[in-house]
């Protein structure tokens, strides 16, 4: 009993705290794989046979909102940075500090964004 007790509270945990990092912009991107261990660990919790824990049932939700607002608040970025005409822009910034911190470049296609 005490296994699954535990799987539960620590998917519980990690579930809200996909959820909070779903709802920031800056850190949206972590809740999708946060999310997706919580929601292993919530289903791992179950007993065979036996229907989910509430604390469980409580992280599945809290995992499944956070992946889902994690994506969507990434996906947002993408296409306002690609509408907006900045993408390039961003990534010839982050090439730059690239050679500064590593002291090697890479070359990025302007057209169609490929990896040379």
């Amino acid at each position: 009993m005490g296994t699954n007790s535990a799987l539960a509270r620590s998917a519980l945990v990690m579930g809200f705290i996909s959820l909070g990092l779903g709802v920031s912009a800056i850190f949206s991107t972590f809740a999708i794989p946060l999310g997706a261990i919580s929601l292993i660990l919530a289903l791992l919790s179950a007993r065979k046979g036996k229907q989910l824990p509430k604390k469980a049932m409580t992280a599945v939700i809290a995992s499944v909102a956070g992946i889902a607002l994690g994506i969507i608040i990434t996906l947002s970025a993408f296409v306002s940075l690609f509408k907006s005409g900045k993408l390039m822009e961003v990534i010839n910034e982050s090439q730059s500090i690239v050679e500064q911190v590593y002291g090697e470049d890479y070359q990025v296609n302007a057209y169609d964004g490929n990896w040379l």
